[in-house]
């Protein structure tokens, strides 16, 4: 026994229409994921600047700077002061952009930022938001 054509087109034709079905979800996916995990990456970035000022780690205070798409911890009082030998920059994902909080310092000991407020991360469906409340809480929302 032997498949006719029209039986391997038809095969065909619902082998393509699954593929086209399924190929945009799992897109979506891996773009929301690429999302998630760069803000938890920079949520955890901006607690190691917390945690480095609170240790006054070199008897210093350190920040997060951000820009469209990377972000920079830094050792210093101000990002126009600070010490680059000791910063770490990190590249958000391709197609990932922020906005909202540029600079954000956490002081020596209290671990307090200057600014509060969001950072939002987004993608070209999603955002997500990173919220640093004036005690110094950092939330991923």
């Amino acid at each position: 026994m032997a498949f006719s054509i029209v039986e391997l087109l038809i095969v065909f034709g619902i082998t393509v229409l699954l593929i086209a079905l399924c190929v945009p979800l799992a897109i979506n996916f891996f773009n929301g994921q690429d999302l998630e995990d760069a803000a938890e990456q920079l949520t955890q970035t901006l607690r190691q600047a917390q945690n480095k000022s609170m240790a006054q780690e070199n008897d210093n205070a350190f920040g997060v700077r951000l820009t469209d798409n990377s972000y920079t911890l830094f050792k210093g009082m101000t990002y126009l002061s600070h010490d680059p030998s000791y910063d770490s920059t990190t590249d958000l994902p391709q197609g990932i952009t922020s906005s909202g909080l540029t600079e954000i310092i956490f002081s020596k000991l209290q671990g307090l930022p200057n600014n509060s407020g969001n950072i939002i991360l987004t993608n070209n469906k999603n955002s997500s938001t990173i919220n640093i409340n004036s005690i110094g809480r950092i939330n991923l929302q």
